[in-house]
C-alpha cells in the first residue's frame, strides 16, 4: 500500500506548489467556470469577463484601494486617486471577472 503523503495519496513527488493554502482557493477553467472551496464549501461558479468601461475601471479603483501597497507595482504607477483617465489606460491590461455562484 502506497503512504499517504501531503501532495495527495500516491503522488509521485509531493510539494509546496501541489498543495492549497488554507482559506478560499479557487479552480479555474479558462472561460466557463469551476468550483470556489471556502472552507468544507465548494460551490460551482461561472466567470465572465467585464468589458472596458466604468464598471471594469471601478472594480479596477476598489482593487487599488484596498490592494494597492501589494498590487501597485504591478499597476504602472496608476493609484486609487488616479483619474479615469489613467484607469481606462491600464484597464486592458487586466482582466477582471464577474463571478455568480451557480453551474459551473
Amino acid at each position: 500500500m502506497p503512504a499517504r503523503t501531503p501532495g495527495g495519496v500516491g503522488h509521485p513527488r509531493p510539494g509546496p506548489a501541489r498543495q492549497a493554502r488554507p482559506g478560499p482557493a479557487a479552480q479555474y477553467t479558462g472561460g466557463r467556470g469551476g468550483r470556489l472551496r471556502t472552507g468544507r464549501r465548494t460551490p460551482p461558479f461561472t466567470a465572465a469577463g467585464l468589458p472596458e468601461g466604468e464598471e471594469k475601471a471601478a472594480v479596477l479603483r476598489a482593487c487599488l484601494k484596498r490592494w494597492g501597497w501589494e498590487v501597485g507595482a504591478f499597476f504602472d504607477g496608476v493609484t486609487a486617486a488616479s483619474s479615469d483617465a489613467e484607469l481606462s489606460r491600464i484597464a486592458p491590461m487586466h482582466p477582471v471577472f464577474r463571478i455568480t455562484e451557480g453551474d459551473a
